[in-house]
């Protein structure tokens, strides 16, 4: 992880209602993942970034 990608984990961090979880190296993905309420988005980080956007309580709180 760069030293500006742990910066803004930590930044986020600090934020009301937000908790950053960082995974190990070996786990490293172009992807991330948010949740919100009852929604979850996931986007993939490429060339051409892609996401999907999920509306449901039950995959949020899973």
């Amino acid at each position: 992880m760069s030293e500006e990608a742990k910066e803004r984990a930590n930044k986020l961090d600090k934020l009301k209602h937000t908790q950053v979880k960082i995974l190990p190296k070996e786990f490293t993905s172009n992807s991330s993942t948010n949740i919100y309420g009852e929604k979850v988005s996931i986007i993939m980080w490429g060339t051409q970034p892609f996401g999907i956007m999920i509306k449901s309580k039950e995959i949020a709180e899973a």
